[in-house]
């Protein structure tokens, strides 16, 4: 439960936290009709019960609400267990402090919901580029054609996410390498002087080591052919490999700038 002094300060609170189960647990973000935070007239006591909670519910709308329908949809969802509400609460917490971190957190869970991706060491090395090399071309063809759309959206999201990150509404190529620098001062990062080792075949080089201003200035160039141009004929088809890839930079860069709450 959230308790804040107004609207505004709750969401504050709420949507970072919502957005740290999705991107870094792995959560599935399920968006509905209702609302996603529930306001109550009154603080309820300790001891409540579910059905107790569902009676304090402020109604703002015009249609009456069913305690009893109320109280099952509290008492549905993913359980967090408290290992990870106690990260959450910490990470939430330190991206408070910036509102740039907060704008990208927020971004990059948009992008997670439109196409969830969440790669780790082992599983890429264990499982994800087997399987890749034993795709054929056809159904990669199949699934760009299914899914081109979508992948166009979540890249958008999470370049968003990483134009936040950097402190800016839309990043030029001659700034990359000033922001980063920026932020490194700020947050006691080490963008400038390490590389990123990337788990997906994202550019037709093949090259897996990138310094992080190049690579953001790769993606500049396909966000600038999908965004100003609805990517009608791309340097190259947007496929998973770059969603996932830009999602997993943009949340390492973000963790990081964030102190890793958890260390």
């Amino acid at each position: 439960m959230v308790s804040a002094r107004s609207q505004r300060k709750a969401y504050a609170l709420a949507l970072p936290f919502r957005s740290y189960l999705t991107v870094y647990l792995g959560f599935d973000l399920d968006e509905s009709p209702n609302e996603f935070l529930l306001e109550l007239t009154a603080r309820p006591a300790l001891t409540a019960t579910t059905r107790q909670i569902a009676c304090l519910y402020r109604r703002l709308g015009s249609y009456p609400i069913d305690p009893d329908f109320l109280s099952n949809a509290m008492a549905s969802g993913s359980g967090v267990y408290h290992p990870q509400i106690r990260s959450a609460c910490k990470f939430v917490a330190r991206i408070l402090i910036a509102p740039q971190l907060a704008a990208s957190l927020t971004h990059l869970e948009r992008s997670h919901f439109l196409f969830a991706g969440h790669m780790t060491s082992s599983y890429y090395h264990r499982e994800y580029r087997h399987h890749r090399r034993l795709e054929s071309a056809y159904l990669r063809e199949k699934k760009y054609l299914e899914e081109r759309t979508l992948y166009d959206l979540a890249f958008l999201s999470t370049f968003r996410a990483l134009e936040a990150l950097l402190g800016t509404a839309q990043i030029k190529k001659h700034e990359v390498g000033q922001r980063l620098r920026a932020l490194d001062d700020k947050f006691g990062t080490s963008f400038c002087s390490t590389r990123w080792k990337s788990y997906h075949e994202v550019f037709s080089s093949g090259r897996k080591r990138w310094r992080f201003d190049e690579l953001i200035t790769r993606y500049l160039d396909v966000r600038n052919a999908v965004a100003a141009h609805a990517n009608p004929r791309p340097p190259f088809p947007l496929r998973e490999d770059q969603v996932l890839e830009i999602q997993r930079l943009v949340a390492s860069m973000l963790y990081d700038a964030a102190g890793k709450p958890d260390a």
